[in-house]
């Protein structure tokens, strides 16, 4: 294909009006689910016990990998069917290298 023939086909491709805009609100008053903001740490899970667990967890000094733990120990008790100790699952950790606190 000839190279002007192409541009012409990618100019008018970038000309057709994009039907998205750009300028709507990330957050919409007016939707029924509105996102939760923190301020420091949040605990979320299935299960209103489990999640205290985690919450327990942050406020006694532990990190998110504790409370991680402590909220997957507690749905193993009161949701089995939905995780358990002998699961599936991965998680991806970062820690700062040297850890902070640590010799």
């Amino acid at each position: 294909m000839n190279p002007i023939i192409k541009l012409i086909f990618l100019f008018c491709l970038l000309s057709i009006p994009c039907k998205f805009s750009v300028s709507e609100p990330i957050l919409n008053s007016d939707a029924i689910f509105q996102p939760v903001i923190a301020k420091h740490a949040m605990v979320t899970s299935d299960n209103k016990e489990a999640t205290e667990a985690g919450l327990d967890i942050l406020k006694a000094g532990g990190n998110a990998i504790d409370a991680a733990v402590a909220v997957g120990f507690t749905l193993a008790v009161t949701f089995p069917r939905a995780a358990s100790l002998g699961g599936g699952g991965f998680m991806l950790i970062y820690l700062p290298w040297p850890i902070p606190g640590s010799p």
